[in-house]
């Protein structure tokens, strides 16, 4: 019974530190890191909530070019389970040859139980794209199960996936 309650006080102070943690510092260090690659998020407002934040009304550029806007960020923070959800991404005019005018939702998942993979899922006007990214091996494999019309309306991002097997795949392998 005492081993039980000695175990039992670490997960009551990492409950206390992610209870506790300045989410706000978490969202301006990754902004920070994007800048270093070019991307610069522009938010109108920021919500920290008890696991997560909220991100309201988001410009995203790069290389000082407003390439799309974001309506919504949600950041979400365990000890088990971590996630980022971007809904309602509108591309600016000058892009939307190259990407969908609008996509739904952008879903990052990690969890404790397999540390090397983030799970990406995407949904949009295209159709919907699952796959995940490696982070060990910084390798991407997405799936597309595209909508009708797709070969027509959205040409430029029909090239990137590969057929295999009869299921559009996109794969980057870093060696």
């Amino acid at each position: 019974m005492k081993i039980l309650k000695l175990s039992f006080y670490p997960f009551i102070l990492l409950f206390f530190i992610l209870l506790f943690l300045p989410k706000e510092n978490i969202y301006y260090f990754v902004e920070k890191k994007l800048f270093e690659n070019k991307i610069i998020l522009n938010e109108k407002n920021i919500k920290e909530g008890l696991f997560g934040l909220n991100v309201d009304d988001i410009d995203i550029f790069y290389d000082s070019t407003n390439i799309m806007k974001a309506e919504k960020l949600n950041l979400f923070f365990t000890i088990f389970y971590n996630r980022v959800m971007i809904k309602d991404i509108r591309a600016q005019k000058s892009f939307q040859n190259f990407m969908s005018e609008k996509i739904d939702t952008i879903s990052l998942r990690h969890a404790i139980f397999y540390p090397t993979k983030v799970w990406i899922n995407i949904r949009g006007e295209f159709g919907q794209i699952n796959g995940n990214y490696n982070i060990k091996n910084k390798n991407v494999h997405l799936e597309l199960k595209p909508q009708e019309n797709f070969e027509k309306k959205y040409p430029f991002l029909r090239i990137n996936f590969k057929d295999i097997e009869g299921k559009l795949i996109y794969e980057s392998i870093n060696k």
